[in-house]
């Protein structure tokens, strides 16, 4: 059973946490492929399949222990899962997640509507 001093230690810790999410622009149509016009033109407002994903890193005390996030690869990743050319009204942002001095992990996330 845990005593209060190692509740004290889980909940430091716990709050140590240091979590952030940073848009980092957003733009009105994104791909990682050569298009012709015809799959360029905008879907009507509200249709397009949701799609999200991401490229992420881990980070062992302050040095990264994967390949860096690129925005490139999380695009590349949402279009493969929807089998889309495009995405559409893109979000991306950048996500960190570090617990001090430990480590943690930072990811680019890209967010719109494939088509």
């Amino acid at each position: 059973m845990a005593g209060p001093s190692h509740l004290l230690v889980l909940l430091a810790a716990g709050l140590s946490l240091a979590a952030c999410s940073i848009t980092a622009g957003r733009l009105p149509m994104v791909s990682t492929r050569a298009l012709a016009y015809a799959p360029a033109v905008r879907p009507a407002t509200g249709l397009g399949t949701p799609a999200i994903a991401r490229s992420c890193v881990w980070i062992a005390t302050l040095f990264p222990v994967t390949p860096l996030p690129s925005v490139g690869q999380a695009v590349e990743r949402a279009l493969a899962a929807t089998g889309a050319d495009a995405l559409w009204d893109v979000t991306i942002r950048y996500e960190i997640s570090y617990l001090p001095p430990l480590g943690g992990r930072t990811c680019y996330v890209v967010e719109g509507r494939a088509s």
